[in-house]
């Protein structure tokens, strides 16, 4: 090896130090000095003096040594294969052993292995996988994205724990994010966050994050990101004047246009705004100005545009400012303006169709013509190009050109751009063409004095219009503008590659030999020393492996003093200690076979009130994943008039009620506009009265009625049999009677047919207010105990206030094709829902145990599970193996369904239904509940079920004989009383006081103001726009790390938390009845 090899390799103290202490949390921040050309991965670094004092130079170095490493590491493991070849006889019932048996021991066991296995078997164990995640670190410091990947790949193969190593994990969701692997992306940054909220770099992660869902115009989420990087005051790659850019484009583009523009005048104005972002900013606002109606007013959006000229003359701005000049009919200046946008090389088919637009109304199609052609070459996709282009030729009397135009618009437009209007005239150009000759047609344009235009194909060679360009002989060049539409579509353009051993040699043979020759292996010993000595995945939670029946006090004293550490990480997760964070459960196995995918509904007919009250129909609803009871309102005389339409509006008809605009579909199908068959179940969201929705719900009926007597006049006349029968079987849908199986489908099918292809859905009404409806809660407490609204056997009735729609009662109001699309209740609760009538209702559920199938393939079809809204397609669910129960529920059916149960209904006629939650006092239902607030953590999803106050209200009001119960709330007790005190002490060690605020009857759980995750006990509390805002420990600590400005609070005192620990205790003897009250 030359001396300048051995060099590269060898590095002094100062930089084994500072290379110790780099890892992927330094992307975008450490400063690694000039480099006109990046190096080949693994290529020595030039020693000149004049870099080798820089970061890049020492990384490039680092990375040379452990790559020297790992390939004498193979070389070694190849000699050492040959060597040990013919040693022992081969027993495959010990390859387990052989697995975890040192290189002296291998001989011992009695098993022989490929030359190839003892290879990688010796060379695992010279080469620790922590290496492997510093190579990946500093091959991404240097951007070296492929190298990168590969490294953290191997060391996610060789280390089991590599998952909690929270560098690591950054370092791939950064390298997923290069590469456009999104998904692996928001997974791996998902997992950081949920791991270690306080996250040094939890603010990249959230304008990464923002980014995302702004490319999949998931606008809500983004903005929701964005706002926690702008609350982050950490160091971060982007300043906060550009965050606040990107939460104003986005108010622009969910069409908030006030609150907008406000973001973008307050940084145009800002002094410290950079110049570029003021132009920016100035050139959206022309843009609102000239765009948004509220706002319109072009002369002001000219000023603006004219603004952002002066500061920056790039970005598209002359192509807007032709715009505004169109509008206010300044053709001149319009075309000035679109002629500085071709010259500043900024002009793309937007500016190519605006300037065909242009023409067209200044009556020169030629122009016009030349003008489109341009836009279209430039894109090809561009659907307002191609429909100009149609109107122009189909104004000028060609019509066989504008069919071409108007089927090409049709052909690309991907996101519903074209007009509904344009698709019907393809099909009347069509009928049209059909029956009249091509001659006729160029007859009636010559005698209608137009000239005729160069037709499609040949429109292709014509030149860019004179006036628009000063040098003909320069061709148009494109320069597209970025803008949201544009980058929608970003497909993933990395590939996963399986990283073999053979190929890691060859790769690594490769870059050696581009060295000159085999590094020393003794070079960097110090390094690898160093590396080594870090602890990748340390232990974060501070919580000691106590018993449960350890006292508070013992508990206590052994985390005391841990909260003074400034990084301390400590997190308020519920599980148990080393869980790994929820996902997702792969199906059972063995998969169902054919006949068992569409099982039969449970269903239980009751003839009394002993049976609706007895302990055996309890028992089977527990068991079973949905079923149905019918004849519940008979057996006990239920009032159910007491929730119809009449009265409900003689009541309170002026209450409130959400209402979702849905297309009528039949049960088992979902299209969308195009006719495709998608998962995502669209249903924009809206607010009436009852009264409102009422006379809707019955104007509809009404019309249906007239519509079936009308058929049935016609059927009689006709005095056909088959139609009589017909209209026979019609009329029993009205009547609301409904049938199962093929009844059920010929109902749905005839009143789908007679509603319109647009329907309302009231749904979410509250009525948990007793002063409007005492007499329908009243109602309800005949049911049997276990389906209670309020009850001691409900864990939701010991929460202590109000969770809307879960322990109160919801009203949903419907006619015909009315969709409750599917979804888990709320933290996987039971749920009870009672059909008043008259009409039924048809449904769809899974068994909890297969919504990990359910969750990948709405992952699949580009929905999200826990915040999209999708309808499952039965014959995706046929082919993943996932049975589906389907059932019809008739007025006075209850409908039980289990804990964690995946459902969805569809109405068959006009009904109302009534629905809640309830919890059973059991482990299933309690450690359901906990692993869905978990996952809903991991995956920014509001719980809206407070599970720690839950469990504490649960310990301070029952006394439990259940073991399994007893302990899992036990836990949970434990790990917040634990993160309390912490809390308590670490805000003592920052000299601040925590000071007693209490906590009143009936007063709601309070949430974190920016992440959403549950507050209990300590709030950090924040004066923001004149409004109080509670903060968690984690995101107080990122707006300010030494919490100045914060007023710390206390919900309960450490000794009455430390009392109702103590006193929770399993109880052996037998229970007396007790009462739910209110504390």
């Amino acid at each position: 090896m030359s001396s300048k090899d051995s060099d590269i390799s060898q590095l002094s103290f100062r930089e084994v130090k500072l290379v110790q202490d780099l890892d992927s949390l330094a992307f975008g921040f450490a400063k690694l000095g000039p480099s006109d050309t990046p190096p080949a991965p693994g290529a020595a670094a030039a020693s000149s003096s004049s870099s080798s004092g820089s970061k890049r130079t020492i990384l490039q170095k680092a990375v040379t040594y452990l790559d020297s490493l790992v390939l004498q590491s193979v070389i070694d493991a190849e000699e050492f294969a040959k060597q040990t070849k013919d040693s022992v006889k081969f027993d495959s019932t010990k390859s387990e052993q052989l697995a975890a048996a040192s290189d002296e021991e291998a001989t011992d066991i009695g098993v022989v292995e490929s030359e190839a296995a003892r290879a990688r078997r010796h060379f695992e164990q010279s080469v620790p996988p922590a290496l492997y995640c510093y190579l990946g670190h500093f091959h991404l410091l240097l951007e070296h994205w492929e190298q990168a990947f590969s490294a953290y790949t191997v060391y996610e193969q060789r280390e089991p724990r590599a998952d909690t190593n929270s560098a690591y994990l950054y370092g791939l969701g950064l390298c997923h994010y290069h590469f456009n692997r999104f998904d692996s992306a928001i997974s791996a940054f998902h997992r950081v966050l949920y791991q270690e909220p306080a996250f040094s770099r939890a603010n990249e992660i959230h304008v990464r994050l923002g980014v995302i869902y702004k490319l999949r115009a998931d606008l809500e989420r983004s903005l929701r990101h964005f706002k926690r990087a702008l609350y982050d005051r950490s160091p971060c790659s982007l300043t906060s004047a550009e965050i606040r850019f990107h939460i104003a484009h986005l108010y622009e583009v969910c069409n908030k246009v006030r609150f907008a523009k406000d973001y973008y005048s307050q940084l145009a104005e800002k002094p410290d705004t950079s110049k570029e972002l003021k132009a920016l900013c100035y050139l959206q606002l022309g843009w609102l100005y000239h765009s948004k109606p509220e706002l319109g007013d072009h002369d002001t959006a000219v000023q603006y545009l004219q603004n952002a000229l002066t500061l920056d003359r790039e970005h598209g701005t002359y192509y807007l400012l032709g715009r505004c000049f169109s509008a206010l009919g300044r053709v001149q200046d319009a075309f000035m303006a679109y002629r500085s946008s071709i010259d500043k090389l900024e002009a793309c088919a937007d500016t190519w169709c605006s300037i065909g637009v242009l023409y067209q109304q200044q009556n020169q199609p030629m122009d016009a013509l030349q003008a489109y052609v341009c836009a279209v070459q430039l894109d090809k996709d561009h659907v307002a190009a191609w429909s100009d282009l149609g109107i122009l030729y189909e104004s000028n009397g060609q019509y066989r050109d504008a069919l071409t135009c108007y089927t090409s618009a049709a052909k690309v437009d991907k996101r519903g751009e074209l007009n509904p209007m344009l698709r019907e005239r393809i099909t009347v150009l069509q009928e049209y063409l059909a029956n009249i000759p091509d001659k006729l047609i160029e007859q009636k344009v010559q005698q209608s004095g137009n000239h005729l235009l160069p037709p499609v194909k040949e429109a292709w060679n014509l030149p860019i219009p004179a006036e628009l360009t000063q040098r003909k002989e320069k061709p148009p060049t494109a320069v597209p503008i970025s803008s949201l539409t544009d980058l929608l579509d970003v497909n993933d353009i990395f590939v996963d590659t399986e990283f073999t051993l053979d190929k890691l040699t060859a790769d690594l043979v490769s870059n050696m030999e581009a060295n000159g020759g085999q590094s020393d292996r003794n070079g960097g010993a110090n390094l690898k020393e160093a590396l080594l000595s870090r602890n990748l995945v340390p232990r974060r939670s501070p919580v000691p492996s106590v018993s449960l029946a350890t006292p508070a006090r013992l508990l206590l004293s052994q985390v005391s003093g841990v909260a003074a550490q400034r990084n301390w990480t400590f997190t308020n997760c519920i599980l148990p200690e080393g869980s790994p964070p929820p996902t997702a459960p792969p199906p059972p196995y063995p998969p169902l076979s054919g006949d068992q995918l569409y099982p039969p509904t449970s269903s239980i007919y009751l003839d009394s009130k002993k049976d609706a009250h007895s302990p055996e129909l309890m028992r089977f609803c527990k068991q079973q994943p949905v079923a149905v009871i019918r004849g519940l309102a008979a057996a006990l005389r239920l009032d159910l008039s007491l929730f119809s339409t009449k009265t409900l509006v003689e009541a309170n008809g002026e209450h409130r009620i959400e209402v979702r605009t849905q297309r009528v579909q039949p049960p088992d199908v979902n299209r969308d506009a195009e006719g495709r068959t998608v998962w995502i179940c669209e249903s924009p969201r809206g607010h009436t009265t009852i009264s409102a929705y009422g006379r809707y719900q019955a104007q509809s009926f009404q019309e249906a009625v007239k519509e079936e007597k009308s058929e049935m006049q016609q059927q009689q006349q006709s005095g056909s049999s088959q139609q009589a029968q017909n209209g026979a079987a019609s009329s029993s849908v009205s009547a609301g009677a409904g049938g199962a199986g093929a009844s059920a489908a010929a109902n749905a099918a005839a009143a789908a047919k007679r509603a319109p292809s647009v329907i309302r859905f009231g749904t979410n009404c509250d009525l948990s207010d007793e002063k409007k409806w005492l007499p329908q809660l009243q109602e309800l407490t005949k049911l049997p105990t276990f389906v209670k609204v309020v009850s001691a056997s409900n864990m939701l009735s010991h929460v202590g206030h109000t969770i809307l729609g879960m322990n109160t009662v919801q009203l949903y109001m419907k006619v015909p094709g009315s969709r409750t699309p599917g979804h888990q209740e709320n933290n996987s609760f039971c749920s009870v829902n009672i059909n008043i009538g008259p009409g039924d209702c048809e449904w769809f559920a899974v068994p909890e145990q297969y919504w990990g199938a359910l969750h990948n393939l709405c992952h699949r079809h580009g929905v999200d599970y826990l915040h999209g809204s999708w309808w499952p397609d039965l014959t995706d669910l046929a082919a993943e193996g996932v049975p589906v129960y389907r059932f019809i529920q008739r007025p006075g059916d209850l409908v039980w369904i289990n804990a964690g149960t995946p459902h969805w209904v569809q109405a068959i006629g006009w009904c109302n239904n009534i629905a809640w939650n309830v919890g059973p006092l059991t482990a299933k239902q309690y450690m359901l509940a906990r692993e869905r607030y978990e996952f809903n953590k991991l995956n920014n999803f509001k719980s809206i079920v407070p599970m720690i106050h839950l469990s504490w209200m649960l310990a301070r009001n029952l006394k439990l004989s259940d073991q399994s119960l007893f302990e899992l709330i036990k836990h949970t007790l434990q790990r917040s009383l634990v993160y309390c005190y912490m809390t308590i002490e670490f805000v003592q060690h920052l000299r601040l006081e925590v000071k007693w605020h209490g906590r009143k009857p009936d007063e709601d759980t309070q949430y974190c103001n920016v992440c959403d995750i549950e507050l209990f006990n300590i709030l950090f509390v924040m004066e923001q726009n004149k409004k109080f805002v509670c903060h968690c420990l984690d995101c107080a600590r990122k707006i300010q790390p030494e919490l100045q400005g914060f007023t710390v609070l206390a919900e309960y005192s450490m000794q009455e938390l430390i009392d109702v620990y103590d006193n929770f205790q399993l109880q052996t003897q037998p229970i007396p009845a007790y009462a739910v009250g209110k504390t």
